[in-house]
């Protein structure tokens, strides 16, 4: 997928979501894995709820791999085990849905999960104590890098509302945008002048 279809895709799911929180939905477990890409790269979105991972140990609860990334830090400040599911003891909220808008972010334009190769316990004490994955070595435009940490904000009331991603998405896309070798450029048209 070029860089162009990728900030497409999740121009789509922020455009999504902006309706679903305008209708006073809270889709609460967004991740990739709840996102479907259909013809013509349209997206959808479901929600399959918390996903529950059983285990043989009474004081064991358990997260498919990369979950927790998703995991906004006022509610994984909260998580208690309560075999064999983790449970979150704070509402979830269109902040915490930007949060996991985020790490889409991370994910698809990456092609993995933030903090990846991280214990699930380095990953909670550092979303916790704040402490964000570095984007420094990420290849995209610093305008994209600025609209995934606004959305890790730790504090959720900084964090955007999904109708202004998507007018930034919009409004940055172009940056992406892959020129065709059929559009003119100014060094072929001076290379014609000189022959």
């Amino acid at each position: 997928m070029t860089m162009h279809t990728k900030i497409g895709v999740l121009r789509q799911i922020a455009q999504g979501m902006g309706y679903l929180h305008a209708k006073g939905i809270v889709l609460r477990k967004l991740n990739t894995k709840n996102v479907f890409i259909g013809h013509k790269v349209k997206v959808s979105a479901m929600d399959y709820g918390f996903p529950d991972a059983a285990k043989d140990r009474s004081d064991y609860g358990s997260l498919p791999r990369g979950h927790l990334t998703y995991i906004a830090p006022e509610i994984m400040c909260t998580i208690r085990v309560i075999p064999p599911r983790l449970v979150p003891f704070c509402s979830f909220s269109s902040e915490s849905d930007v949060y996991a808008f985020g790490t889409i972010m991370f994910e698809v334009l990456s092609g993995q999960f933030p903090f990846h190769g991280m214990s699930p316990e380095k990953i909670i004490w550092q979303v916790c104590a704040n402490q964000r994955h570095a984007l420094f070595t990420f290849k995209c435009s610093l305008a994209i890098k600025t609209l995934i940490e606004d959305c890790w904000a730790h504090e959720p009331l900084y964090r955007p509302e999904f109708r202004e991603l998507f007018k930034d998405l919009q409004r940055h896309s172009p940056l992406h945008k892959k020129h065709s070798s059929s559009e003119p450029r100014l060094n072929k048209s001076i290379d014609l002048l000189d022959t």
